[in-house]
């Protein structure tokens, strides 16, 4: 449309300056058209378009005679083979430019006569200056449709356009439901349960046997006598109740784990750790041997026995050297 609407205009003002010449000139008259902006660009060849313009030629007619009265419609007649086009004639010179003629009153449509054969192409004159648009004529009423046209080649495809501006960001929507909560997972399973005894003791000054609560308060104070020391004392008979922790509840007992630290003194020391139940042996026993300076560990997890609650388990203490001192960690679990 927008294209289409300079056309018109242009070829309005060529045919009123052509009505004002003494006679009319047939000339093919060629123009560049800004397919931006609709500007047209007179020119002699179409060659000269540049980018961003679409080039165009029509044919100049001569002034529009006056309007004859409206002849009855005829049959539409066959559409007669095309001619051939003629060589191009020479270039004549310009007319000068006569002044725009008034706009006249649009008259009815007349019935589409049968197509003549196509004349030969005229000389292509030199392009005139473009004269001032006209206004614009009342809108004629519509003629009927005419055969359609066989498909003309396609064009080249023009220069693209500059992109427009990025729109505004839409609203976000509203969110959606909720999904259904999924099935509870299966329940793991359940961690031990039961009893774990810890002691951290220094050697005593004595190779006797020392009788130790698993779980009871004990100095770290290593003396040259034993008084200093509360849970060395000599076994308690019967029962080991003062050297002993009574067991709470029913368990197993399952694991007897030592770790030693010779940090003072010279010399290797051996020290045995046995497990009593109700002041009796038990097949519970664990040895660990460390040189001065040196760290070791010992463990019997495979001689396990069962306690009732209410039971007493006591832990002896037998080292074969008590010159050097030596710092126990010790463990006893029943679970």
């Amino acid at each position: 449309m927008f294209f289409a609407k300079y056309l018109g205009v242009l070829g309005f003002s060529l045919l009123a300056s052509t009505a004002a010449m003494a006679a009319p000139v047939s000339t093919t008259i060629s123009a560049c058209v800004n397919t931006t902006t609709g500007a047209v660009r007179i020119v002699s060849s179409t060659s000269l378009c540049v980018a961003g313009e679409m080039g165009t030629t029509w044919a100049a007619v001569g002034p529009t005679g006056p309007q004859g009265p409206a002849g009855p419609a005829g049959a539409t007649g066959a559409t007669g083979g095309t001619g051939a086009t003629g060589p191009a004639g020479a270039t004549g010179p310009a007319g000068p430019a006569g002044p725009a003629g008034a706009v006249g009153p649009t008259g009815p449509t007349g019935p589409i006569g049968p197509a003549g054969s196509t004349g030969p192409a005229g000389s292509t004159g030199p392009a005139g200056p473009i004269g001032p648009a006209g206004s614009a004529g009342a809108a004629g009423p519509a003629g009927p449709a005419g055969a359609t046209g066989a498909t003309g080649a396609t064009g080249p495809a023009g220069a693209t356009g500059a992109a427009g501006p990025k729109g505004d960001t839409g609203s976000t929507g509203p969110a959606g439901p909720t999904g259904a909560s999924g099935s509870p997972g299966p329940q793991g399973p359940a961690g031990p349960t039961g009893f774990l005894y810890s002691l951290n003791l220094v050697n005593g000054a004595s190779t006797i046997t020392y009788y130790l609560a698993p779980g009871g308060p004990v100095s770290t104070t290593n003396s040259l006598s034993d008084i200093y020391n509360a849970s060395y004392l000599v076994p308690d008979s019967p029962g080991e109740i003062l050297n002993a922790t009574v067991v709470p509840a029913n368990c197993t007992v399952n694991y007897l784990k030592v770790g030693a630290y010779n940090y003072f003194g010279s010399g290797s020391d051996t020290t045995t750790f046995a497990v009593l139940h109700n002041g009796a042996a038990t097949s519970m026993v664990c040895s660990v041997t460390t040189a001065a300076g040196a760290k070791a560990t010992c463990a019997d997890t495979t001689h396990t026995f069962a306690a009732a609650g209410g039971d007493t388990l006591t832990l002896t203490i037998t080292q074969t050297n008590d010159v050097p001192y030596v710092q126990y960690s010790t463990s006893l679990a029943c679970q």
